[in-house]
């Protein structure tokens, strides 16, 4: 038996433990890793990291990274890169339910993914609210390990499709998902590379958008969170271009209600102007 220690805190998340018959080897212990997020509080510097362990980077079969850690990577990028595109609004789900806990209750998750490589991996996550943490930041702190085959899920939530899913896999328009509280962009269809916008790591909205479009933005969002019911009155933005240049975009957005949680996800539809 052996602890698997947050990446991070060096505190134990779970326990490891292999058991076979007393005559007999014992079995090859399974690929778990252990993983720990930092949510920061809402505002311009809002941050949003998942600290992996070397043992998780094996997990996905990648090579860890070198020089010391503690190593992390922007959870947005990781949600709308490396999840497969069926599981993301399930695992964002997961997250906000963790992200608004008020106990440590466990939640038990699973997902695919595709490595470095481009390989398929089936995944299962554990984790739990750090409801003790000091200071002003959430802490996330879990494990995932690896699969053999699709794993069912306990979240009740993740039983029926999802609309949202459904809504990136059949549209040929440019979609993004966009946490209203947060203002990170943590989804995009397939179809949003062919604006010619810049998606950085962080997604993160403020820095994405024109500093004298961003309130319009702003509003916009506001008000389609606000009520779900109708989709929100299309606005012209301009956002960063992958060459350095603003890219004028129409944007309109309608409000999702992924927890039971008052909606803060927008669902926009992106078309270029120019």
């Amino acid at each position: 038996m052996r602890p698997i220690l947050g990446p991070v805190s060096g505190q134990p998340l779970a326990v490891l433990g292999c058991y076979g018959p007393a005559d007999a080897p014992l079995p090859k212990p399974p690929l778990v890793g252990g993983w720990e997020w930092q949510v920061t509080p809402p505002g311009p510097e809002q941050q949003l990291r998942s600290y992996w362990s070397p043992e998780l980077f094996e997990v996905y079969g990648n090579a860890v990274p070198a020089g010391p850690g503690p190593h992390w990577r922007e959870a947005v990028q990781w949600l709308d890169e490396v999840v497969e595109s069926t599981h993301r609004t399930g695992i964002q789900r997961v997250l906000q339910t963790l992200r608004t806990a008020t106990s440590d209750a466990l939640i038990i998750h699973s997902y695919a993914a595709r490595n470095s490589s481009g390989a398929r991996v089936h995944l299962r996550m554990a984790g739990r609210r750090d409801v003790i943490a000091p200071g002003p930041d959430t802490w996330l702190r879990g494990v995932t390990m690896r699969l053999k085959s699709p794993g069912g899920t306990s979240s009740d939530s993740d039983k029926t499709p999802s609309y949202l899913d459904a809504a990136f896999a059949l549209s040929r328009d440019a979609l993004c998902a966009i946490d209203v509280l947060y203002e990170h962009v943590y989804l995009t269809s397939t179809h949003f590379a062919d604006l010619g916008v810049a998606l950085p790591a962080h997604r993160h909205l403020p820095e994405m958008c024109h500093p004298d479009d961003l309130p319009t933005l702003r509003a916009m969002l506001a008000q389609a969170a606000a009520d779900t019911s109708v989709p929100a009155a299309a606005v012209r933005v301009r956002l960063a271009g992958v060459d350095g240049i603003w890219r004028e975009v129409e944007m309109q957005g309608s409000g999702v209600q992924l927890t039971t949680e008052p909606p803060h996800h927008v669902l926009c539809r992106v078309t270029s102007v120019s």
